[in-house]
């Protein structure tokens, strides 16, 4: 499992590099989206869509989609598997 949460505006792209460098197939990831910290202007739910859209077309499943309002506010926890 690779689990990220460093609230840069290229989170994704970190977590796919660290999932392709030590995650097999079948592997999990997890990774915590504060959407402010991507795009401050956009909607919450936009980031959370467009990170999710990034993880698909590199081969990581969405499993699972937990918004974690009211204790972080504008965060997401996505759990997924390297399908590669």
């Amino acid at each position: 499992c690779v689990y990220s949460d460093v609230a840069q505006p290229d989170q994704t792209e970190i977590l796919l590099a660290n999932a392709k460098a030590f995650i097999r197939p079948r592997g999990h990831i997890m990774m915590a989206i504060k959407a402010s910290s991507i795009d401050s202007v956009k909607p919450p739910g936009q980031i959370y869509e467009q990170e999710v859209r990034k993880l698909e077309d590199s081969a990581i499943g969405v499993i699972q989609r937990l918004d974690l309002d009211p204790f972080d506010r504008a965060h997401q926890m996505i759990l997924g598997e390297w399908t590669d």
